[in-house]
């Protein structure tokens, strides 16, 4: 138990990092790495941070430099975490993660440490306009790449950010390249269209999701276009040609107007399959680098129809492609599946009998109410899009989404306060469509732990408790994401120790903080980082609390738990916004002395910072049990005094009745003798 002597320092090895920049303008990352903001390195830069230059204090000579992330959306916090413990070759070392203080020192924010190539990018090439060669590629390029996407595919990492401006030069001979960061930004958040899978790159920015070797590959082979071409069609021309991609294949938009050698072809054609199980894999550009024959690619599109079913006036051969244009025009979409058009098609042209019986019942064609037979909700459409497209993004209300995206999609709505995409996300995990999602993809086993995850954030939605609901299941889903509470978003938070540093110097101001130490996002970030020890504990130093004084007693248990096991320190900002907040706890108590007595005592241990000493104090059951005793005998008292005085009363009452009827009787009696005296000295002429 912690005592009071020895909660000496208020932010122990934390206090630089969030009480503002040193003179020098440098921040320190794991004791050992120094982030310069005086020296910038643009050249460096990733889309979603900026980069510094980067010292190694133990071995100032090594070539390191720094990203620093913002706070518009997550980054890769648990691949980050997972590279700075496995060293490769090919891509960029990440040798330190975690939250640095901010440029400006204000806060802090995600920063990365990595080792600093010793060449240009391969953008500079591409954005030129110039061509590289065949020989260069082969030579130089796909080795490169190749053993960086080996060496992060064996660990189960997809990298995600694979195209020409997240390539470098490794060194500047210019004979060897290295793999760009793809911790700063949510997996594909960067891509351009046309580096994306077709199903993925129709998915929100963000909801992209985590994806798998094979999109790095499918990027990999869009890669070499930009390069032996020197450019790849642009976002607009890629979205604008969706439809062709899903009738003729990605690599017919990729790669127009392009004819490069036939060897050539033969592996572009093998890496831009829009199915991930002809795709090709790392082993077999190695056996068509070596010469070896490698498994045929027949370039073709998702065609499954004999003849084209028409949508709105334009002919389209797959399930897959009518998905995307129903939901690009969901009303006419409705007005199409009030027909059985579809079901037909996909009988008769398709020969899938079972496709076709399910989007039968999707749409309630058999329905024998008109009502139901003519409405379609917005999660009907969405199934049936989904069954259309199993293997695409789930697209719902004009939100789509890769069943692995909707962590960092949920985290960016959260971070940007985009109301309407959380209100659908959450429909979206609450009504059970990404488990629907995740069951009918070929990319997930039927096993899949992720279903389980999904089932338990659909409970969190249903019975939202105060450690649950939608913040919860962002944690969840972001592993390693800071805690996004108003009080602590600006520290970059990621471990309890820091909650419990930030939210103490939240409340050192000169006035106390309004409200709860604890909101939903404190509680939720909390729970999930907290061990089962820890929860307990916090139950336990809230148990027995009386009415009213429950919200007070779990804040004060829950923060003197984070003190007492992460070793915060003395936490006297804390200490006293709980203080403040204390009466409940302390009005629970009946004798007024002894009230002022625990009030003193508390007092002491806020001085002190010592959240513990404070819960002793208001959780003291020697105290607790004699106040209770003492009102006991005291009400027993005041029973009996009452109990003696009604007693008495009555006996009173009973004297007083007596009394007057005695008054009455003599009375009486005095009247008749006066009455005979009178009588009798009349008769008798005595008057």
């Amino acid at each position: 138990m912690a005592n009071t002597a020895e909660l000496v320092d208020e932010t122990p090895g934390l206090g630089a990092d969030l009480d503002g920049p040193a003179s020098s303008g440098r921040a320190v990352l794991d004791d050992i790495f120094e982030i310069d903001y005086s020296q910038r390195l643009p050249s460096l830069d990733s889309p979603q941070a900026n980069a510094y230059v980067a010292i190694n204090t133990e071995r100032p000579g090594a070539k390191l430099f720094a990203i620093v992330a913002g706070l518009d959306v997550p980054s890769r916090a648990g691949v980050a975490e997972a590279l700075t413990k496995a060293e490769g070759n090919g891509y960029l070392n990440v040798l330190a993660a975690g939250p640095a203080l901010a440029p400006d020192g204000e806060g802090r924010r995600m920063a990365f440490v990595l080792d600093r190539p010793g060449g240009g990018r391969l953008r500079h090439q591409v954005n030129a306009g110039a061509a590289v060669s065949e020989r260069v590629v082969t030579g130089v390029v796909l080795p490169g790449l190749l053993e960086g996407l080996e060496k992060l595919h064996g660990q189960g990492i997809a990298h995600r950010a694979v195209r020409p401006g997240n390539i470098f030069y490794a060194s500047a001979e210019h004979d060897r390249v290295v793999l760009g960061e793809c911790v700063s930004a949510p997996p594909g958040f960067d891509q351009p269209l046309a580096y994306e899978p077709l199903s993925r790159s129709l998915a929100a920015r963000a909801g992209r999701g985590e994806g798998a070797a094979e999109c790095d590959m499918f990027a990999l082979g869009v890669t070499l276009v930009a390069l032996l071409k020197g450019a790849v069609p642009a976002d607009d021309v890629v979205l604008a040609r969706t439809a062709l991609r899903y009738q003729s294949g990605s690599i017919a938009v990729v790669m127009s107007s392009f004819d490069p050698s036939i060897r050539m072809k033969e592996l572009l054609s093998g890496l831009l399959q829009d199915d991930p199980k002809q795709r090709w894999g790392i082993d077999d550009v190695y056996d068509w680098l070596a010469g070896r024959r490698s498994r045929s690619a027949p370039i073709k599109g998702l065609r499954d129809g004999m003849r084209p079913f028409e949508f709105r006036g334009a002919p389209y051969g797959s399930p897959a492609g009518i998905a995307h244009a129903f939901a690009e025009a969901p009303d006419a979409a409705r007005h199409t599946l009030r027909e059985r058009g579809l079901v037909d098609w996909l009988w008769r042209s398709c020969g899938d009998k079972d496709l076709a019986g399910r989007v039968k019942s999707l749409t309630h064609l058999d329905a024998k109410d008109p009502a139901t037979k003519s409405s379609l909700s917005d999660e009907d459409l969405a199934l049936v899009c989904l069954a259309l497209d199993p293997n695409g993004p789930l697209r719902y209300r004009g939100l789509s989404i890769m069943p692995d995206g909707v962590g960092p999609l949920l985290a960016t709505a959260m971070m940007n306060e985009q109301a309407d995409d959380l209100k659908v996300i959450s429909q979206v995990i609450e009504r059970g469509l990404i488990i629907e999602a995740v069951q009918q993809s070929a990319l997930f086993s039927r096993d899949d732990p992720y279903v389980s995850t999904c089932r338990s954030h659909q409970a969190y939605l249903k019975f939202p408790g105060r450690d649950m609901g939608l913040e919860r299941c962002v944690y969840e889903l972001n592993p390693g994401a800071p805690c996004l509470s108003d009080m602590v978003r600006n520290y970059s938070v990621t471990t309890l120790h820091d909650l419990g540093q930030a939210l103490n110097r939240h409340a050192g101001g000169d006035e106390v903080p309004i409200g709860r130490p604890r909101d939903r996002h404190v509680i939720a970030f909390a729970a999930d980082l907290m061990s089962p020890g820890q929860l307990q504990a916090v139950r336990l130093g809230a148990v027995g609390a009386t009415q009213g004084a429950e919200d007070c007693m779990g804040d004060l248990a829950f923060f003197a738990c984070i003190q007492r096991t992460e070793k915060t320190g003395a936490m006297r900002g804390m200490a006293r916004w709980i203080r403040s907040r204390m009466e409940p706890a302390l009005d629970s108590f009946r004798s007024s002395t002894r009230r002022r007595r625990l009030a003193v005592a508390l007092n002491h241990a806020v001085s002190s910072g010592n959240l513990t000493d404070m819960l002793k104090v208001v959780r003291n059951q020697v105290e607790r049990r004699s106040d209770t005793q003492e009102f006991n005998a005291a009400r027993s008292r005041f029973n009996y005094l009452t109990n003696e005085n009604t007693r008495l009363q009555s006996l009173l009452g009973d004297y007083s009745a007596l009394a007057r009827f005695k008054g009455r009787k003599a009375a009486s009696i005095l009247a008749l003798v006066v009455f005979v005296v009178v009588s009798v000295l009349t008769v008798t002429g005595g008057f």
